[in-house]
């Protein structure tokens, strides 16, 4: 099975090197050539707010290669301080597994976020907990569990090796 990434049109390209980890942050850096061009997401550091609508986007695991999954939601909780991994942002979407590491967008259509974790996983598990170990009320508590879980695009710029301005 080759290892690679594949891009929305479909084909695989292997990958150049290794993954880049960022940090304790779920989140790596690949690299690839391609004869083709490909269009960088236009981003932005402000997700929204809560009640906006969001986007979650993927290729879920058991799909068809390049069959992609649009789910519609809207922002449930944005954390002040992220949960382990860099985890702060929570969306109502119906997250697939395989959708991790796929975008998040806003409803003006910029990249905010990766996703990772989908809803209703065991609270006593500590996922919960935030990264300083603190925990959430009980209030906030009900919010998270309810919610899919995403990494800001801000999480991945303070380990990103080019220029913001560069990419907007």
């Amino acid at each position: 099975m080759a290892i690679g990434l594949v891009t929305d049109d479909g084909l695989l390209h292997p990958l150049l090197g290794v993954l880049r980890l960022l940090g304790n942050i779920d989140l790596a850096i690949v690299q690839f050539r391609s004869a083709s061009e490909y269009k960088i997401a236009r981003f932005t550091i402000e997700p929204g707010a809560v009640s906006e609508p969001v986007l979650a986007v993927g290729f879920p695991a058991g799909a068809e290669v390049g069959a992609l999954a649009v789910t519609r939601g809207f922002f449930s909780v944005l954390l002040p301080k992220s949960l382990p991994q860099g985890y702060s942002l929570g969306y109502t979407n119906e997250v697939k597994i395989g959708m991790s590491r796929d975008p998040i967008f806003n409803a003006k259509g910029f990249l905010v976020g990766m996703n990772g974790r989908g809803k209703y996983r065991d609270p006593n598990l500590g996922v919960y907990a935030f990264e300083d170990g603190s925990e959430p009320t009980a209030e906030l508590l009900e919010k998270m569990v309810k919610s899919s879980w995403g990494i800001p695009i801000s999480i991945y710029l303070q380990f990103a090796s080019f220029h913001l301005g560069s990419y907007r």
